[in-house]
Parts: C-alpha cells; sequence; structure tokens
C-alpha cells in the first residue's frame, strides 16, 4: 500500500508553529525537541575506529521501533517523526511503516517469545561529534524491557538493538532473527519514496518501520544524508536501564 497521506512538504517551522502533533522530548545532549544526524565517509570511518555499532545509509534497515531514555526508566513513544534535510544519493529507495494489525506473523510471534516478558538488550548508540572531531556517545544504552505487551486491547511491541542476555530456556536471538525475516516478507505494508525536504510521521507504538539501501553516492558533499529525528514525551514506560 502506498503511504501519500503522510508524506508532508511544509517548512519544518510552519509545521511546528501551525500544527501540534505531539509533544515532543528534549534530546538529551542539545537539549532540542529533536535529535539531528549526520552521516558521512569520515564520521563512518571514526565511527569503526571507536567500535561503535552504527548503521550507514548505504547499509540496509530493518524493521524496528523507536525508544526513549528519561533517567533511568525506558519508554515506547507513541509518535516519532522524521525530517530528511538532505540525501546525497540518486537511488533513494522507500521508507516503510508495518503497522502491527497488518503483520500476519505478529501474534506468533508474540506467544513464541512471549507477552511482557523482559530481556536484556543493548539498543543502537546515538553517537555526537565532540569539538575536536572525536565520537561522543551518550551510554545508558543497556535496557531490560518486554519485546511484546499485552494490556486488554492494546498490543505493542519493543524492538531495538541487540539481545544481550537471555534467561528463558528459548533461543531469542534465533527468534528474533526469524522474527525479522518475517516482518520484511510481510505482503502488507505502507511505503513512500524517501526525498530531502519530506517529513514522515508515524504511530511508533502501533508499528515498526525501516528503509531502503541508499545507492548511487553524490561524491563531493560533506554529509551524505542529513536528517532530524522526534519522538514524543507521551508513550508508555516499558523497562529500565541497567549497567553492563
Amino acid at each position: 500500500a502506498r503511504w501519500a497521506a503522510c508524506s508532508i512538504r511544509l517548512n519544518p517551522h510552519e509545521v511546528t508553529k501551525n500544527h501540534k502533533f505531539m509533544s515532543p522530548a528534549m534530546d538529551r545532549r542539545n537539549h532540542t525537541p529533536f535529535t539531528l544526524y549526520n552521516a558521512s565517509k569520515e564520521g563512518e570511518r571514526k565511527l569503526k575506529e571507536a567500535g561503535l555499532k552504527f548503521y550507514s545509509p548505504e547499509e540496509k534497515l530493518g524493521f524496528h521501533t523507536d525508544g526513549r531514555i528519561d533517567n533511568s526508566n525506558v519508554y515506547l513513544p507513541d509518535l516519532l517523526s522524521i525530517y530528511s534535510l538532505f540525501i546525497a544519493y540518486k537511488k533513494t529507495g522507500n521508507f516503510y511503516w508495518l503497522p502491527f494489525t497488518l503483520w500476519n506473523e505478529f501474534e506468533s510471534y508474540a506467544e513464541a517469545i512471549g507477552w511482557n516478558v523482559p530481556y536484556k538488550t543493548e539498543l543502537t548508540p546515538i553517537v555526537y561529534p565532540g569539538k575536536d572531531g572525536e565520537v561522543e556517545n551518550l551510554g545508558q544504552s543497556f535496557v531490560k524491557a518486554p519485546i511484546f505487551f499485552n494490556e486488554g486491547n492494546n498490543k505493542s511491541m519493543f524492538l531495538n538493538g541487540e539481545i544481550t542476555k537471555n534467561e528463558s530456556e528459548i533461543d531469542i536471538k534465533k527468534l528474533i532473527n526469524a522474527l525479522k525475516e518475517s516482518m520484511q516478507k510481510n505482503p502488507n505494508r505502507y511505503y513512500i519514496p524517501q526525498k530531502a525536504r519530506r517529513i514522515i510521521l508515524m504511530k511508533n507504538s502501533a508499528g515498526a518501520h525501516s528503509r531502503d539501501i541508499f545507492n548511487d553516492y553524490i561524491p563531493g558533499t560533506r554529509y551524505t544524508r542529513s536528517f532530524m529525528r522526534s519522538i514524543s514525551l507521551e508513550g508508555k514506560q516499558i523497562g529500565i536501564t541497567y549497567q553492563s
């Protein structure tokens, strides 16, 4: 299904001024209502040297949901927005959103992994450029939270990062890999082409999102991709952070 209704090509200041669709959480480092991500060839090299896990624009980003950390608490934000400022690729592919209600095997994997069963996970880190070009990592990336939630008619999923420890007898990593493949192969999902100056809004607590690989890099640019990500204060507390 084409995802046309969720694309808004407006000045971001106009959207903020005239349309309040959520109360944005503040970025933990910059204290802004969004986090700015700038990908570059040089930045990727420094991340590799620092031994940090990251996703290059030229790497497939599978289906996942976003989280928010506030002190030692972990939340699943209700809403998520992504505003692409700049994309230095000729072939940008699509952005996808898969509502849990359209995912054919949502209930099956929830039963296999367990409703409301906490797992220890290392989130994909948020990194920032330091004053002298070094890479800064805010830490607090280890969380303990369920993957699937069931509270009456409210069913959801928190999938982000890598499972680090499993206290049950099931092979959770094998199940997670199969789960990701199931979402990727699901015949029904919404999609929209990725373009610069396009805002994409989605219900983070009701579905998972992913994107295609960016191909055919345009050389001579400082950044390969630049985008702003905002998450809502509205959302359910799902777990806690812990020290590895």
